[in-house]
């Protein structure tokens, strides 16, 4: 149960007669020290084709501020 998503544990609740909201739950998880970190890196990122669209993105947008920044 303690690996559950909040989602899961709402809707566990709710089918024991308790409707709460997700939020609720978390901040009492929370309270607990129950807290549910996470990953710094979402693993989307390491797909090539999210990769490269990030690459692509990280140029244009390090040049655009390199113009931006530049001084006039």
């Amino acid at each position: 149960m303690m690996t559950a998503r909040i989602q899961e544990l709402c809707v566990e609740l709710e089918v024991r007669g308790v409707s709460v909201h997700r939020s609720n739950v978390g901040r009492l998880l929370n309270r607990l020290g129950l807290s549910h970190k996470k990953t710094l890196q979402a693993s989307e990122q390491q797909r090539a084709d999210v990769r490269q669209a990030r690459e692509l993105w990280m140029g244009r947008r390090k040049r655009f501020f390199n113009k931006a920044l530049a001084p006039s």
